[in-house]
């Protein structure tokens, strides 16, 4: 994932904010998205690779990318970032970029909740056998 090769071609009509400055993405695109990602790796940073799992989930149904937004949810979340844990349950839950998967997706529902996370609490909460 490292190699800027394999970042797809993304044009996304909303601001982001990068430390502390609002960026359009309009205008940059990839060129934004690639300096994200090669921050979000160097650093080790949860929120943002958080933010990038984010950016790719919410991407227009042409540059949706469920996969990558794994990749960066599964590095956060292993830091302990709980709207990440969050969102790997929900995509293990939907099967969305990955096998849908029950035990994954209530394991990492857990994670969160333990963090307090409501929405995962209450997705504990509706889940029979949880």
């Amino acid at each position: 994932m490292s190699n800027e090769k394999n970042l797809p071609v993304i044009q996304v009509t909303k601001t982001l904010v990068v430390s502390g400055q609002q960026v359009s993405l309009v205008s940059r695109g990839l060129d934004v998205l690639k300096r994200i990602s090669f921050d979000a790796q160097d650093d080790n940073n949860a929120v943002r690779q958080w933010e990038l799992g984010c950016e790719y989930m919410k991407g227009s149904e042409a540059s949706r990318d469920y996969e990558r937004a794994f990749y960066w949810f599964c590095n956060a979340a292993e830091q302990g970032h709980a709207e990440a844990q969050f969102a790997l349950g929900a995509l293990y839950a939907a099967g969305d970029g990955v096998t849908q998967n029950d035990e994954l997706a209530v394991m990492w529902y857990r994670k969160a909740a333990e963090q307090g996370h409501a929405w995962a609490i209450r997705m504990l909460g509706e889940r029979p056998g949880t």
